[in-house]
């Protein structure tokens, strides 16, 4: 699938309520996956350990289901040509 046919099958995702700003969030988001896929294709990664290790002691809190929950409903990885280089398919 296209990246113009992804955008497209996003937009008709969205209900007829939505704003411009509601478009561009999701591109948006869209786009930072295919950047950070990338970006593991050309060995920008930071190991697991390390940054649990950079996170020990910070105040800082994780909301991670608030990052999933903004996934286009219905999509799935192989649907955007995603794949998890560890094999895991968990997102």
């Amino acid at each position: 699938m296209s990246r113009k046919e992804i955008a497209i099958r996003t937009i008709q995702g969205l209900p007829d309520s939505a704003t411009w700003a509601d478009i561009e969030e999701r591109i948006r988001f869209l786009a930072g996956i295919d950047k950070g896929l990338a970006d593991i294709k050309a060995g920008r990664v930071v190991p697991h350990q390390q940054v649990g290790e950079s996170f020990r002691g910070a105040k800082c809190r994780s909301n991670l289901r608030g990052l999933v929950d903004r996934i286009p409903p219905g999509y799935r990885p192989g649907e955007l040509n995603w794949t998890d280089p560890t094999g895991n398919e968990a997102w």
